[in-house]
């Protein structure tokens, strides 16, 4: 079901929260598969309410999920849902100002929690000394490749700021050596997918990598201290970089 931006400012966005019971928002929803990995996989059948700015991505997630079109940043400054996700959207922000803002909406809307991953980019630079790269961070939809660095530098102010109580930043699916598909010679084209051989200049496959690279960086960004747990260990990181 597709809500309108002038249906849910008519109405009222909590109104729309309390009438379709939804437990958590959606930032960048996409086709709805999101939503339904919450529901799937981290907690059963809990409604979600996703927001997207692609018409056709929309068109798509409304067959099976409530969706808007309506802005992320004229959101409340109240908590609405229990929690809040942003999968794969941060990097295709063009700025960490963008990125901090919605961060901060989503705490804000946020009585819980708020659980965030996006591709892994911290490995850039040790991945071009060794003439490599993951491929994701040649491409030219992802503007935004934060590390686990500026992404604590953000969430260390919220924690100042006392609008969050504390968070974890860690890695899933650690990637060891460069004969992993996802890493590319540096000098392959850019917007590629995994490795081919055919199509690709030749790469070194025999490179162990004694510097941390995963394939993504998540965070679990807590609105009340120690909820979310559950939802990180369904998440199953690799690592933890870092956690209050």
């Amino acid at each position: 079901m597709l809500i309108t931006r002038e249906e849910a400012k008519a109405k009222g966005i909590a109104n729309v929260v309390k009438e379709h019971d939804v437990q958590f928002f959606d930032f960048g929803c996409s086709n709805g598969g999101s939503i339904e990995s919450v529901r799937t996989y981290f907690f059963n059948g809990s409604k979600g309410m996703g927001f997207d700015i692609s018409a056709a991505k929309l068109e798509t997630a409304k067959q099976n999920h409530l969706v808007s079109d309506f802005d992320i940043l004229d959101l409340p400054e109240e908590p609405l849902v229990n929690f809040t996700i942003l999968f794969h959207i941060l990097e295709h922000l063009d700025t960490q100002r963008a990125v901090e803002r919605f961060l901060q909406k989503a705490c804000a809307v946020s009585k819980d929690f708020v659980f965030l991953k996006q591709p892994f980019f911290d490995a850039d630079p040790s991945l071009m000394a060794h003439g490599l790269k993951l491929y994701w961070s040649d491409w030219s939809g992802h503007p935004n490749r934060m590390t686990s660095l500026e992404l604590y530098l953000i969430l260390a102010r919220l924690l100042e700021e006392k609008k969050i109580e504390g968070f974890q930043i860690v890695g899933k699916k650690r990637i060891q050596n460069s004969s992993c598909p996802q890493v590319l010679p540096l000098v392959a084209p850019r917007n590629q997918h995994d490795y081919d051989p055919d199509q690709h200049p030749p790469k070194r496959t025999d490179v162990v990598f004694d510097f941390p690279v995963f394939y993504e960086l998540g965070a679990l960004i807590e609105i009340k201290k120690e909820t979310g747990t559950d939802f990180l260990k369904n998440f199953k990181p690799d690592a933890v970089i870092h956690s209050t």
